[in-house]
């Protein structure tokens, strides 16, 4: 990865530019067709669509505004760093999620709460955001139930091209729209890079990953997930250990269960 670091007006803060060749991005059209029935901005305030089968019946899936988005790091200065990576050039504002069956709504779920969890704090907004031409509904049976509903919604990007979000979508034992949390915490949106996302959403056992490497941009700890699926759903624990002066990791400092 390359990266520079120069302080640019961006919310008071310092931000880095960085190159977008990192490892934790994901290429979602990798041995993938184009989804059935996508349609980008098919009439104003929606987003995106595309035709879901849930069990036998065909729906209809949309990203809707709620009113006219407006531009996020869409700024020649600021859509090459690190907090834009994976928005830019973007759009912002109240975001819904919704189920059609023969045009008829069934559900809805606003996803704008997601953006504002524990890991959104390299963002200088609260509203969600997305890039403007690019797919963002890519499902996948991440709850290894054989259905293919749900996906990853990046919410938040971390130094540098690290990006976290949650999987949303439904499941045979949740078939309302939801966010994915962990069993010990159903009710908390579980935030992760996607790449942990794809680790679990083809997992046939335990995985283990390294969310933070000692001397990541300053980091003074190693943290890594221990994940797993159960009967119940997502399970696990983190693990934080100290660094080396030489950089590696050192002892054990801390088990932690849910959240991760």
């Amino acid at each position: 990865m390359i990266f520079s670091r120069r302080v640019i007006p961006f919310a008071g803060i310092t931000i880095f530019v960085c190159g977008f060749n990192a490892p934790h991005r994901f290429d979602w059209n990798k041995g993938q067709g184009q989804p059935r029935g996508l349609r980008e901005y098919p009439v104003p305030l929606v987003r995106e669509e595309q035709s879901v089968r849930v069990g036998g019946a065909e729906e209809v899936w949309r990203l809707k505004w709620k009113s006219a988005p407006k531009p996020f790091c869409d700024d020649e200065t600021l859509a090459p760093t690190c907090p834009c990576d994976g928005f830019a050039p973007g759009e912002r504002g109240d975001l819904d999620l919704i189920r059609l069956r023969r045009g008829v709504e069934i559900d809805r779920f606003n996803l704008t709460a997601l953006f504002k969890g524990p890991d959104v704090g390299s963002r200088t907004e609260d509203e969600p955001a997305v890039q403007r031409v690019a797919q963002v509904i890519h499902l996948g049976d991440y709850h290894h139930d054989g259905l293919a509903t749900e996906f990853f919604l990046q919410t938040d990007a971390k130094p540098c091209s690290k990006h976290y979000g949650v999987v949303v979508g439904i499941t045979n034992d949740n078939p309302r729209l939801h966010a994915f949390a962990t069993v010990g915490y159903p009710d908390i949106p579980l935030f992760m890079r996607i790449d942990e996302w794809e680790k679990l959403r083809t997992a046939t056992g335990v995985v283990n990953t390294v969310d933070w490497n000692c001397g990541d941009h300053g980091m003074d700890a190693q943290i890594e997930f221990e994940l797993h699926w159960s009967p119940k759903g997502i399970d696990g624990f983190s693990r934080t250990f100290a660094c080396l002066a030489d950089g590696r990791r050192g002892k054990l400092l801390a088990i932690a269960r849910d959240p991760l």
